[in-house]
């Protein structure tokens, strides 16, 4: 449930442009990525920050959450997560 509502809030998100906020959601629901498989994590990190690419204008925020996420990536130890990013 958490996971689908997630997408959609994200979706909701890219459809009014609102690429910060779909970053800020990135950031905030970093917790609850303890709490699911490291799959899971992986499809919804991937699946946000492309939909900050659908967003126009918004190459520079892109380059920041993937970088962002690789470091996040590497102290959590998620090795498959920073190579599919």
């Amino acid at each position: 449930v958490k996971e689908a509502a997630i997408y959609k809030i994200g979706e909701l998100y890219a459809r009014e442009k609102r690429a910060s906020d779909l970053s800020a959601l990135l950031l905030a629901i970093r917790p609850f990525f303890a709490e699911i498989p490291k799959a899971k994590t992986a499809k919804i990190v991937r699946s946000l920050i492309d939909l900050v690419a659908l967003i126009p204008n918004t190459l520079s925020l892109q380059i920041d959450l993937c970088k962002e996420s690789i470091e996040w990536t590497k102290t959590e130890k998620r090795t498959f997560l920073r190579q599919r990013i």
